[in-house]
């Protein structure tokens, strides 16, 4: 099944949960075209948050996980803009993109989930 993901919460709140989707998606043979960081979501493409040591760097986990299965990590350009993320501190792995290409990958997908 294809499968498109929306994360429209920061790294400080279900972020986690929706690693946690993607990962199970991916152990179960699921294909994920893309994951889109939208609203708060476009704080985890920040690579200037620094986190304490003491918890986990999203941003960083989401970068090795596209890259080891190659997904599209895509962060509305406009989320992004009002939350002061820019190409400049853009982390590793995350794209800016327009809403036109989460439609398309919705339409394309099975199943679409908004966390």
């Amino acid at each position: 099944m294809l499968y498109t993901l929306v994360v429209k919460s920061s790294h400080l709140n279900n972020n986690p949960d929706a690693m946690a989707l993607a990962l199970d998606l991916i152990h179960h043979k699921h294909q994920v075209t893309a994951i889109f960081f939208l609203f708060d979501g476009a704080y985890t493409a920040n690579a200037f948050i620094d986190m304490p040591t003491d918890e986990p760097n999203i941003s960083q986990q989401w970068s090795e996980f596209a890259q080891a299965h190659d997904i599209r990590l895509v962060v509305c350009s406009a989320s992004a803009a009002r939350r002061g993320i820019c190409a400049t501190n853009l982390a590793r792995g995350f794209n800016l993109g327009s809403i036109g290409e989460l439609v398309e990958s919705c339409d394309a997908a099975d199943r679409v989930v908004s966390l």
